[in-house]
């Protein structure tokens, strides 16, 4: 599994990545934005997506 540095990273880099992140409702990209620097590649996108659009991410 690939790598990246923030979330800017991945969804700039990875095309599916990118089209996952557009699809979510903008409170959850919200969170996931303010979280960036625990997202290092697609799986804890769709993680911490998941948990964010369940339970919140504060």
């Amino acid at each position: 599994m690939k790598k990246y540095k923030s979330l800017a990273q991945l969804i700039n880099d990875d095309d599916r990545a990118r089209q996952y992140f557009n699809t979510l409702p903008g409170a959850v990209q919200e969170q996931l934005w303010q979280r960036a620097h625990d997202v290092d590649s697609f799986q804890s996108l769709c993680s911490l997506a998941d948990h964010c659009a369940k339970k919140g991410c504060e």
